[in-house]
């Protein structure tokens, strides 16, 4: 006897057609199909506890106890690490327009490195920018000194 793939299609399709995508049910990781099928009044419902289980006693009987946090003792930063952190922070200010930010933050660059040439240009150029031009001349003058170095 021989089955045309016709015949066999036929039969076959019914059975594959008439199930549909909706069978199908994504269970996150974790969940089980029972709970993913569930309905959401079924999720919240808590099994009850057995009638003769009594609360236990103990933990309310516990007195707290504080404990001190344990912190690590964190490195020092270097010198260059906190002139870049400050010429970080004056660059997201000037970026902002916060001129008076960026000043403060490159006279803190030059207050750790007075040798740093690029804090003194930018502290020279800022106070230019703002009107304050004998602080301007002053601190192109320390760049200067530095540049030719």
């Amino acid at each position: 006897m021989k089955i045309t793939i016709a015949r066999a299609f036929l039969t076959v399709s019914p059975l594959v057609l008439g199930t549909g995508c909706g069978s199908i049910t994504h269970v996150p990781p974790g969940q089980s199909v029972l709970a993913a099928q569930a309905r959401p009044g079924e999720l919240v419902r808590l099994p009850e506890p057995p009638p003769s289980a009594a609360p236990d006693t103990r933990i309310a009987s516990l007195t707290p106890v504080q404990i001190a946090a344990v912190e690590p003792d964190l490195p020092e930063s270097s010198p260059a690490e906190q002139t870049a952190d400050y010429e970080t922070l004056a660059a997201f200010a000037l970026a902002q327009g916060r001129k008076d930010e960026a000043i403060q933050a490159f006279n803190k660059v030059v207050e750790i490195d007075p040798s740093s040439s690029e804090g003194w240009r930018n502290l020279a150029y800022l106070y230019e920018t703002t009107g304050d031009n004998q602080k301007a001349l002053t601190a192109f003058k320390r760049y200067k000194s530095l540049a030719t170095e």
